[in-house]
């Protein structure tokens, strides 16, 4: 079968938190005002309800670790400043499907 990944103990990285600020707060939704919060992930099938807003942060850390782990590559990847931003795909230089007909493998358009 396939085996559960844990969460890590928390969001220690002080860039992991800054990452993840949006992430958080668009998934915590204020049910009352200043007395209760809801996760906006449904787990075990429920939107699991807290007194305050942290406590719906660390339970999306340890119990949506993966849709967490996965804001977090792509926040990763959104910020690195060497990441590729526009697509190369038929411009100059980039790569184009073949147009010709024919369907014969290796051959170019003329």
């Amino acid at each position: 079968g396939e085996e559960k990944e844990d969460a890590p103990a928390g969001p220690a990285h002080e860039r992991h938190k800054t990452m993840l600020v949006s992430f958080f707060s668009i998934h915590c939704f204020e049910k009352e005002r200043d007395m209760k919060y809801q996760c906006e992930l449904p787990f075990k099938g429920t939107n699991k309800v807290f007194k305050a807003p942290e406590f719906v942060y660390k339970h999306l850390w340890n119990k949506h670790w993966p849709v967490v782990k996965q804001e977090l590559y792509l926040m990763s990847f959104l910020m690195d400043p060497l990441h590729p931003t526009e697509t190369p795909l038929g411009g100059p230089g980039g790569w184009a499907p073949h147009q010709g007909g024919g369907g014969q493998m290796g051959r170019g358009p003329p």
